[in-house]
């Protein structure tokens, strides 16, 4: 009788403890989809200006539609490389919130 209590407050504390970590990563799961969304934007914006570069560069305009073409790529790239370490993230917390749920469940 007293190990099943023990058992079951070790389950109990156990429980308790990965609560927060499955709170936390639904607000990081709602942060990151934040953060993609706000990157879809502004990739959205980026195409849309470099666009407008392309279309609109005058006579007197190409050394500075490039230099400034060449900043809308870099942002581009950049803006690619963030979404993909995004993605890298919200994958390990997903695995780490599966894993945490896992083992709580085999401590049941």
């Amino acid at each position: 009788m007293r190990s099943r209590h023990r058992l079951f407050s070790a389950v109990l504390a156990a429980g308790l403890s990965l609560a927060p970590l499955g709170l936390a990563a639904q607000d990081r799961a709602q942060t990151l989809a934040d953060i993609r969304q706000e990157l879809t934007v502004l990739y959205v914006e980026l195409q849309r200006l470099g666009t407008e570069l392309n279309t609109t560069g005058g006579a007197g305009a190409p050394a500075v539609a490039g230099t400034m073409l060449d900043r809308v790529n870099a942002l581009e790239a950049e803006i690619v490389r963030l979404t993909d370490k995004i993605e890298e993230l919200e994958f390990r917390i997903e695995s780490l919130v599966s894993d945490g749920t896992n083992r709580v469940g085999d401590l049941e």
